[in-house]
C-alpha cells in the first residue's frame, strides 16, 4: 500500500508541475530574480534601517505592487490553499480514530 500511495503522489506531483499555473509561477520567479530594477529596489529596501520611514514604506509598496510580484503572489496563494485543502483531505483519510 505504501508503494502504491507513493506512486500515486508522484504522479500527482508530475501532473501539478505541468499545469499552466505552476509553470507560470516558476517563470515569474525566474523573471523576478533576474529583474535588475527589482533587485536594486530590494537591495535599497534592505539597507533602510527605519522600517516606519516614508522612504521604506513607499519602496515596499513599489515592490509589492509591481505586476510580476502581484501575479506571483496570487499564484502562490492559490497553490497554498490547494495544498491546505489536500492536507485536509489526507487528514480525513488517515486520521480516523475509533470504530464506526
Amino acid at each position: 500500500m505504501n508503494e502504491l500511495l507513493l506512486n500515486r503522489l508522484e504522479e500527482m506531483f508530475k501532473v501539478m508541475n505541468n499545469t499552466p499555473e505552476i509553470r507560470e509561477l516558476i517563470r515569474l520567479k525566474k523573471e523576478i530574480y533576474s529583474d535588475k530594477d527589482l533587485a536594486k529596489d530590494l537591495e535599497e529596501l534592505r539597507s533602510i534601517k527605519e522600517v516606519y520611514s516614508e522612504k521604506y514604506i513607499n519602496l515596499k509598496k513599489k515592490i509589492v505592487m509591481s505586476d510580476k510580484v502581484m501575479q506571483f503572489h496570487k499564484l502562490e496563494d492559490e497553490l497554498y490553499f490547494t495544498i491546505l485543502e489536500s492536507n485536509k483531505k489526507l487528514e480525513e483519510l488517515f486520521n480516523k480514530k475509533g470504530c464506526k
